[in-house]
């Protein structure tokens, strides 16, 4: 039995896509401003097709929950909002994607796919055409260039504001003891003998790892670099270990191990400058954000905001077998 979704009273949707059912009567609901931030405009059909897009991975029974619809209608008119707020931002400080940036963007994401049929198959899936996924692209980009420029009016963290947030957070940088390992991990009791046995016969560990072990360090030699005591119950056993020796096998939900240790490392507090670019990343970071925080507002502030909420509330969404 297929379920069709429907965005009451205008859609009648599939999971794949929206059949759109207009009556002469709909017209006006369909062209009707639920959104409108200065001179731009989200229709009841944009909309729908928008709030869509946001539910489409939702089984019959979540789609009925009405929490999550109205978080989803609540993304929309949000997302709507702060791209228009980007546009015009943009446009009124002359900043713009540039096309071999926009070239770059889409030949990395289809490098992303197998092949030209897997990347239009997807394009099918999503229900969207070459242009339209572009010019998401493009917005995308564009509401980066609009985020860098606001990030590059943020003074860097002072040296005074460094050292203190270190002096009040010298906990925060307390690393606990940790070991430096090395693994061979292999799916059966019988193919962690046979490589024993290799190891035995004085086989490089790494060699071995590379060549059997079947997670994915296995292509750095099995190297693990270094890992702290709690993190996995099966690596702390190489604490019991020598330096430069290896462990027997060691069964756990991932497989059989077979670890060695590298070296080990007692807990320590990092000082002050070897902790400073890592506090100086951190500030900036959340200046970064405060800055965010605060062109928002202001663009909301000083735009023409309108919401018409009971127009968003009619949308519902039911399910039809």
């Amino acid at each position: 039995m297929i379920k069709k979704y429907i965005l009451a009273p205008i859609f009648v949707m599939t999971i794949l896509g929206a059949l759109i059912s207009c009556t002469k009567s709909d017209k006006n609901y369909n062209n009707s401003v639920v959104v409108k931030v200065n001179d731009q405009e989200l229709t009841a059909k944009e909309f729908s097709e928008r709030l869509l897009r946001k539910i489409k991975h939702l089984d019959a029974l979540n789609v009925k929950d009405e929490k999550l619809v109205k978080k989803a209608k609540d993304e929309v008119v949000s997302d709507f909002i702060l791209q228009s707020l980007v546009e015009q931002y943009a446009k009124n400080n002359e900043i713009v994607v540039k096309t071999e940036l926009l070239k770059q963007k889409i030949q990395k994401l289809q490098s992303g796919y197998p092949d030209e049929f897997a990347f239009q198959e997807a394009l099918v899936d999503n229900d969207v055409s070459f242009e339209q996924w572009q010019a998401k692209i493009r917005k995308s980009l564009l509401q980066e260039e609009v985020f860098k420029t606001v990030k590059a009016t943020v003074e860097e963290p002072s040296e005074k504001e460094i050292r203190s947030y270190y002096n009040e957070h010298k906990e925060d940088f307390k690393k606990e003891p940790a070991l430096k390992l090395q693994q061979i991990v292999l799916a059966t009791e019988g193919d962690a003998r046979v490589v024993l046995d290799h190891l035995k016969k004085g086989k490089d560990f790494g060699d071995v790892a590379k060549k059997f072990s079947i997670t994915p360090e296995a292509s750095d030699n099995g190297e693990l670099g270094w890992v702290e005591m709690g993190t996995f119950e099966a690596f702390d056993e190489a604490d019991k270990l020598r330096v430069n020796r290896y462990s027997d096998m060691i069964k756990s939900q991932m497989g059989y191990h077979i670890i060695k240790l590298l070296g080990k490392r007692g807990a320590k507090r990092p000082s002050y400058s070897d902790s400073k670019e890592q506090i100086k990343r951190l500030l900036l970071e959340k200046k970064h954000k405060v800055a965010l925080i605060q062109w928002f507002e202001n663009q909301v502030r000083s735009a023409k905001v309108f919401k018409d909420q009971k127009l968003i509330d009619g949308i519902k969404v039911v399910t039809e077998k």
